[in-house]
């Protein structure tokens, strides 16, 4: 929905509209996206590259203790530049991108990558 207001002190006055997702008559947080996501095996370690839309971005991988983890967190949410680095061992990664406001948080969004070369 587009909601536009106007503000009118004495002969003055000034509109604004803006979009909100309204689910239930509840206004929902914006969805999180993952617009890009590759490993960048050039060097050891590797580092997976990444953009996306939220507020929390965490790399889940394959590894002994629970897996490689690698997170990034923002304040307010919007469109960021992601990079996981360190990362040694072949196999599957994961990227889940929220987006956390003051109406909640999102639906989790994930996309994998598959990392190949193994480095000391």
């Amino acid at each position: 929905s587009v909601l536009t207001a106007t503000c009118t002190v004495g002969s003055c006055s000034a509109t604004a509209s803006g979009s909100v997702v309204i689910g239930n008559g509840v206004l929902l947080p914006p969805d999180a996206g993952i617009l890009s996501l590759s490993a960048d095996e050039s060097g050891c370690p590797v580092q997976l590259v990444g953009q996306g839309i939220g507020s929390s971005f965490v790399f889940t991988g394959p590894g002994e203790s629970g897996g490689y983890v690698f997170s990034n967190a923002y304040r307010s949410g919007g469109t960021y530049p992601l990079l996981a680095t360190g990362i040694k061992q072949p196999g599957t990664y994961r990227l889940t991108a929220t987006y956390t406001t003051e109406c909640g948080t999102s639906a989790p969004v994930t996309r994998t990558v598959t990392v190949g070369r193994s480095c000391p």
